[in-house]
């Protein structure tokens, strides 16, 4: 009795780690889609203000230059 009752609790302790290790993989996979997802997001709307950004400023260089050719005319 004594040996049947050791042998079903080391099954079940390494049955409880492997799936402790399964759930642990997984949870880990779904957190790095996510944290993936995330900086994909953050990298095009960085990159959309950056464009936003840079047309402004050219807007603002051809708005100066065309100011300062008629301040010369």
């Amino acid at each position: 009795m004594i040996v049947q009752k050791r042998w079903f609790m080391k099954r079940k302790n390494a049955v409880m780690r492997l799936q402790a290790a399964l759930r642990g993989w997984r949870a880990r996979a779904a957190f790095l889609r996510l944290r993936r997802a995330a900086l994909t997001l953050q990298r095009h709307l960085r990159g959309a203000f950056g464009r936003e950004v840079a047309a402004a400023l050219r807007a603002m260089r051809r708005v100066d230059e065309e100011m300062r050719k008629r301040e010369a005319e």
